[in-house]
Formats: structure tokens, sequence, C-alpha cells
């Protein structure tokens, strides 16, 4: 049986950017995405609407790394066609595919991915952001990322005007 649950928060903003969605097949078989759109940008809850629904559309069993790649890379082409020179909307996204007892994830920007075993953190992804390189060159602590004064700096995202890389694994 699987369980999930999601919660998302405006945070300081005057509306969500958030978009959160799954799509089950069978009693074993789940894939879950959530994908930001990033404020600064105009249009970021498009962009994460477009994301998770082109994603969850696209997604079928079995799924490898590399298909959760292509999913991504069709959410970031669907996002670059909706630009406009005035709304250049932009988004995270992770995605967690699920078939009996094998995972595997992909990601991109900032937003991250946690496994936690008997209440414990085991493992989460790096995200793709100038605090994260910040703890990986020993400047900051993880738990400043946060606080870190280039919290908001990301170096990927679905939108971006460079092609987008995900990271993926099982």
């Amino acid at each position: 049986m699987i369980m999930y649950a999601s919660c998302t928060d405006v945070g300081g903003r005057l509306y969500n950017e958030d978009c959160v969605a799954y799509k089950q097949l069978g009693d074993d078989c789940l894939c879950v995405v959530l994908a930001d759109g990033l404020g600064g940008h105009g249009g970021g809850e498009i962009a994460s609407k477009t994301a998770v629904d082109t994603i969850l559309t696209g997604w079928n069993r079995p799924a490898t790394p590399a298909s959760l790649c292509d999913l991504i890379q069709e959410a970031h082409r669907r996002i670059l066609l909706m630009q406009t020179a005035v709304c250049r909307m932009k988004t995270t996204a992770v995605i967690l595919s699920v078939d009996g007892d094998r995972a595997l994830w992909a990601h991109v920007g900032d937003s991250r991915l946690y496994h936690f075993i008997d209440g414990r953190l085991d493992f989460q992804t790096r995200d793709h952001s100038a605090s994260q390189i910040a703890v990986m060159m020993g400047q900051i602590r993880p738990e400043e990322i946060r606080f870190h004064e280039d919290r908001s700096h990301i170096f990927r995202a679905l939108g971006q005007e460079s092609g987008v890389q995900a990271d993926a694994k099982e």
C-alpha cells in the first residue's frame, strides 16, 4: 500500500505558485510531481501547473531515469512555448515514480526530494542553487541554506532560455 500527503505554503506572496499532484496506476504504482514557480519572472503558477500536468500526462510504467528526464524536457518545451516578452515564466520540478518496491526520481531547481526511514532523514536530493554550492564548498552548513543570501539564485529551471538538464536516479 502506498500512502502519501502533500502540503504547500504561499509564503510571502499573494498567491500560491506551487503545484503538486499525483497519478496512480493500480495499488502499487504512483507518480508524484511537485513544481514551484519562480515568482520573480511572472507566470510562476502557470509554469508550475503546466509542468505537473505535462509530466503526469506523459508518465507511464515502467518508468526509467531517462524517461523521467524526457518528461522534464517536454514540460520545459511547453513552458518555453507559453512565454512572452513580458512573462518569462519558470518553475522547478521534482518527480517521484514508485512501482512496487522500485523508486526513481528526477529533479530540476531547488525543490528537493527527501527520503525518511523511521523518522530519520536518509537521503535528500542536491538542488541546483548557489546556496547548495556553498554547502558543497564548505562555506555554509546545510541547515543554513534557507537563510543564505543567494538562496533564490538557482542554476536550473524549466523555462530557462538555455536547455535544461535534470538529475535522475533509481
